[in-house]
């Protein structure tokens, strides 16, 4: 099975293809994996996964920029594990906030289990704070159906850095493309899994972040791979880090 499959208009047209039963399984598994997740006991000698250390390399880029502990919000963050593993990681750093914006079904699960303190869960950015040193999104822009709508209300947000983290781009990545590309991700075993996935034009994506935002550094995600996609191109992932401009 392909990882990607089909060719839509939008994320909304590639959900009404989408097998509803593997994408209803996907959301239950999800949210079973928040309660697993913290019910795993703490880990002394971490194996640093790449996405880990892509992290890890956020957060230094602003240490030295604020006082007091560090604020992030993790958009898309899942379980809050990015949070687990950098405490892990780092026991020395002061985190007062680390805010996870979610599906309904992950905030639920998230907040039970939180019990307070720095990590806690929200369905939407307005749900949110106002002011973060760094935002987060790794994995999780390319399922948004109006991404463009979301820098509009990420730019009203106070913070330094930017990391997106994961994204998927057609490659070549250096052609003038004139729009995404609209699938259906596939996940196989053990999950069996299918949902709605927006392949991204790299162009347009750095000329709507342009905007807000001054380009730092980019890196290839080779966790993701390399995967055909219908249109005969190549889906690769990168990870962009980005300082938020002053005046915007």
């Amino acid at each position: 099975m392909n990882r990607y499959s089909g060719n839509y208009k939008s994320i909304h047209d590639a959900m009404e293809n989408c097998n509803k039963e593997a994408y209803e399984k996907m959301v239950t598994d999800l949210g079973r994996q928040v309660t697993d997740d913290f019910s795993s006991a703490s880990q002394k000698n971490v194996k640093i996964s790449e996405t880990e250390a892509q992290i890890a390399m956020g957060i230094m880029s602003v240490s030295g920029s604020y006082s007091g502990g560090l604020r992030v919000l993790d958009f898309g963050g899942g379980s809050g594990v990015h949070y687990k593993r950098i405490m892990e990681i780092c026991n020395n750093l002061q985190i007062d906030a680390w805010h996870v914006i979610e599906m309904p079904e992950l905030v639920k699960a998230g907040n039970q289990h939180a019990n307070g303190g720095a990590l806690r869960f929200f369905e939407s950015l307005d749900d949110a704070d106002d002011n973060y040193h760094l935002i987060l999104a790794s994995g999780s822009l390319h399922y948004l159906d109006d991404p463009k709508g979301l820098f509009r209300k990420m730019s009203n947000i106070q913070h330094l850095k930017l990391i997106i983290n994961r994204l998927p781009i057609m490659h070549p990545n250096n052609m003038k493309y004139t729009s995404d590309m609209y699938c259906i991700q596939n996940v196989g075993n053990p999950h069996n899994w299918q949902f709605p996935i927006r392949v991204c034009a790299l162009n347009i994506w750095m000329e709507m972040l342009s905007e807000t935002h001054e380009f730092r550094s980019f890196w290839d995600c080779q966790f993701d791979g390399a995967h055909p996609l219908p249109n005969g191109r190549t889906a690769i992932s990168v990870g962009l880090l980005l300082d938020k401009k002053n005046n915007t």
